[in-house]
């Protein structure tokens, strides 16, 4: 069966590993000023050194920041595909439940449905620390409930909800969907050629992998390529 813009949340399903890895609560931006670090020194060797820390410490901070803002924009990301399929799956389990003489197979979907659905109702949207584990473990949830309906066998179950996809308006849904990761994709390639011109010359020499991964970010084309294993890759430099 074709459903084209399960491939977009898929994409996303990599954001849960990144939630366990950096808790949001480990990361947080600074604004204050590093007036320790700025300090004067009455030698040339402390000088050095206060300059060296002062450097170190204020690429640690970009850093952070970095990753930082692309976890946020991976959860708006998030957050805007479970509010999409929330409605979606309303939807489809309305049509599903509609059908005569359902087999097992289409009422275990429905089941998935509606727990999946139980699951995002129980994220506080509007929390001051977004609750971004659960966020992201609810689109992990629906894009193994699409990506099985995709790897169906051709068959009369997979017509009934080929059916339905088509009666709640998948076409629709795939526009929402591509028009969500291609904001996405320009708020990414905006943070990190901020960061990037941000960097001094001794910064770009001790950071040349992720700058090199910065390259290859720019000229890759394939949406599914950027958000999947060199989003994946560039995690890994956080670890």
């Amino acid at each position: 069966m074709s459903t084209s813009w399960i491939v977009l949340l898929l994409s996303c399903c990599m954001a849960s590993w990144f939630a366990a890895a950096f808790p949001q609560q480990a990361i947080s931006k600074t604004n204050e000023p590093q007036t320790a670090l700025s300090q004067e020194s009455s030698s040339a060797a402390t000088d050095n050194n206060a300059s060296s820390k002062n450097t170190n410490t204020k690429l640690s901070l970009a850093k952070n920041d970095l990753l930082l803002d692309t976890l946020e924009i991976l959860a708006n990301q998030s957050t805007d595909i479970l509010h999409t399929s929330n409605n979606l799956m309303r939807n489809l389990i309305a049509e599903l439940r509609a059908q005569p003489n359902r087999t097992t197979e289409i009422d275990r979907y429905i089941d998935r449905f509606d727990q999946a659905l139980k699951h995002i109702e129980r994220i506080d949207f509007a929390a001051e620390q977004p609750q971004l584990e659960d966020i992201f473990a609810s689109v992990d949830e629906i894009g193994e409930i699409f990506y099985d309906i995709e790897d169906m066998d051709d068959g009369n179950d997979s017509e009934v909800l080929q059916r339905a996809f088509d009666r709640v308006g998948a076409e629709s849904i795939d526009r929402q969907f591509r028009e969500n990761m291609e904001h996405t994709l320009m708020a990414l390639a905006k943070v990190f050629d901020g960061f990037v011109n941000s960097l001094s010359e001794v910064d770009r020499q001790a950071e040349y992998q992720l700058i090199d991964w910065f390259e290859r970010f720019q000229k890759e084309d394939d949406f599914e390529e950027k958000l999947g294993n060199l989003i994946d890759e560039f995690l890994k430099f956080f670890e």
